[in-house]
């Protein structure tokens, strides 16, 4: 009984001290890892670096604090600068300074408002404002949709007096909207294994990379991934992800849409009554801009957010309120093999932004 418990150890040890080194080799080694889920490791790691910059507003949920300067770590193992200021407004940190009231132009958003991944000078509202010499105060906040958007204008937009409000609508907004109210989708219960992978994944990327393989887990998302080659560096796209975004066939997108509708109507039915004027900026994702290199049918791809879009174009007809979409103007710089985006990132790098400020500062100089 001796020998076999002896042995029993022995095996138990060794197994541990083999998977603490396949740990320790795939944090030392990750290249050998598929593309795809390299780069999920590596938003893994960048989101968890950013932690430290938000709070939790009571209202607005995670937002930034102000009165930082950090850096801030991208995929691609490159940083950006990031300084806030609550503007004098008493809430959360906004990339923006010295905004006086009455403000031109306030713009509401998410991280491509923002300007996740470049420096402040080269986000789109800065350089919108440096394009019309008028303040355009950036309100835009990280990993937010519409209903928090529709509370930021309220409470720190509208204080600013502003002429022009712009707001811009990217595709996850119908989901973030849902997952702010509370509508998480509907899933099962969690099981055993559930439970063991919730308390390894914190630490362990073994784990992480053994439930990816049985299609669970938070990285399911990046088995959808497409590598597309531009000016010889490798491109990721996800059009799986996007499809899903935008399908209002699903119950769940479409009670997103009616969740973003109804912030929209509110906000822009505010502007109005503040006499000033509101426009809806859609900004189409990388997958659109680029869908002649995913597929040789564009209009039928269901990550074509062309039937989105209308919708929202629709919306601003009945609710008396302007819509620029900039489809048209980025799908035709990318035709021309100018890259907008980050090559592992969906957000738009320095040229993105300055076409966003150029397309802006034409519509609104007209």
């Amino acid at each position: 009984m001796k020998k076999w418990l002896g042995r029993l150890g022995l095996i138990f040890f060794g197994v541990i001290f083999a998977l603490l080194m396949l740990e320790i080799l795939l944090r030392l080694m990750p290249g050998f890892l598929p593309p795809n889920l390299q780069l999920a490791l590596r938003v893994r790691d960048t989101v968890a670096q950013r932690s430290h910059l938000f709070y939790q507003d009571p209202e607005l949920g995670r937002v930034l604090k102000p009165d930082m300067d950090a850096e801030v770590a991208m995929q691609g193992d490159y940083i950006f600068h990031v300084q806030t200021s609550d503007l004098g407004l008493g809430g959360p940190g906004f990339r923006d300074h010295d905004v006086q009231a009455p403000a031109y132009a306030v713009a509401i958003g998410d991280s491509f408002t923002y300007g996740l991944g470049v420096e402040e000078p080269e986000t789109w509202v800065a350089r919108l404002q440096a394009s019309l010499g008028k303040e355009v105060a950036n309100l835009g906040q990280p990993g937010i949709g519409p209903v928090r958007e529709a509370r930021i204008y309220q409470k720190y937009g509208r204080p600013l007096q502003p002429q022009v409000v712009l707001w811009m609508v990217v595709t996850n907004d119908l989901e973030d909207a849902m997952v702010f109210n509370g509508f998480g989708r509907p899933g099962q219960e969690p099981d055993l294994l559930d439970k063991v992978f919730d308390a390894l994944r914190p630490w362990s990327r073994l784990a992480l990379i053994l439930e990816f393989s049985m299609g669970r887990g938070p990285f399911a998302w990046a088995e959808g991934y497409e590598i597309r080659q531009m000016d010889g560096e490798p491109f990721f796209f996800q059009p799986g992800f996007i499809a899903c975004n935008i399908d209002l066939d699903d119950p769940y997108i479409e009670k997103g849409w009616w969740i973003s509708r109804n912030a929209l109507a509110e906000a822009a039915a505010s502007a109005h009554q503040d006499g000033s004027r509101f426009v809806l900026i859609l900004a189409p994702p990388r997958e659109r801009v680029y869908i002649h290199l995913l597929t040789d049918d564009p209009e039928n791809a269901p990550y074509n957010t062309d039937a989105l879009f209308a919708r929202y174009k629709a919306l601003g007809d009945e609710l008396g309120f302007e819509v620029l979409d900039l489809t048209g103007p980025f799908v035709e710089a990318a035709k021309s093999g100018e890259a907008l985006y980050f090559p592992r990132d969906g957000h738009w790098n320095a040229a993105g932004h300055a076409l966003v400020a150029r397309e802006l500062a034409d519509y609104l100089s007209k």
